[in-house]
């Protein structure tokens, strides 16, 4: 793909980079250097977010300040950290080498970046005050609604729990949870992750009869 030879420059940053792009929309450099940042985190770090996403260890920071967040902040590690886990050990290493000939290019490098220092934050014990949920939001927002069936078949796969599609059924008749889409005439309804996530917590938080 030849972008334009004479003129075109590249377009990642925020600034816009500025070097030659003659084939693509963004720079070999500023690949390199992206790529040189996945880099920095390392196979037990991998592992760490792993251990998070799957709720078998705790966030750096959370350790450090000696407390836990709220539910919103647990929904949101349990799904997205197990992705961007995934992100940085397969899914971008496998889309740099022709990233430069996607539109989109520079907007991915930065999520990339973003992505990145999530996983440092995460892992590190940073000030948490110096960062941005960002790529956690963005990553939330990409997770889509799925009946029950579908739904408890994802979470045994991908976060290792084991909750029945009857057992999410039973928790809406009870109004324990409600479906983000709902078929006319009593059909399927559509649940969305972080929903059955914070009814188990609810559940596991009630006090025993």
């Amino acid at each position: 793909m030849r972008v334009d030879e004479e003129t075109h420059q590249c377009e990642a940053g925020a600034t816009k980079c500025g070097r030659p792009a003659p084939y693509g929309y963004v720079c070999y450099q500023c690949i390199d250097d992206t790529q040189a940042r996945l880099d920095e985190v390392t196979p037990e770090q991998r592992l760490d977010l792993d251990l998070i996403a799957r709720g078998e260890a705790r966030p750096a920071n959370r350790n450090k300040e000696g407390g836990g967040g709220g539910i919103e902040r647990r929904d949101a590690l349990n799904i997205a950290v197990w992705q961007l886990a995934r992100d940085i050990g397969i899914e971008w290493p496998r889309m740099l080498p022709t990233l430069h000939r996607d539109p989109d290019a520079a907007k991915i490098l930065h999520r990339i970046h973003q992505g990145v220092s999530t996983a440092h934050r995460l892992t590190e014990a940073q000030d948490e005050s110096t960062h941005t949920d960002d790529y956690l939001q963005w990553r939330m927002s990409q997770i889509r609604v799925m009946r029950a069936a579908d739904l408890s078949a994802w979470l045994h796969h991908y976060l290792g729990l084991r909750v029945s599609a009857a057992r999410i059924r039973k928790w809406r008749e009870r109004g324990l949870i409600e479906p983000r889409i709902k078929s006319p005439k009593g059909g399927y309804s559509w649940y969305h992750p972080v929903d059955v996530l914070r009814t188990l917590d609810s559940m596991e938080r009630e006090p025993a009869a």
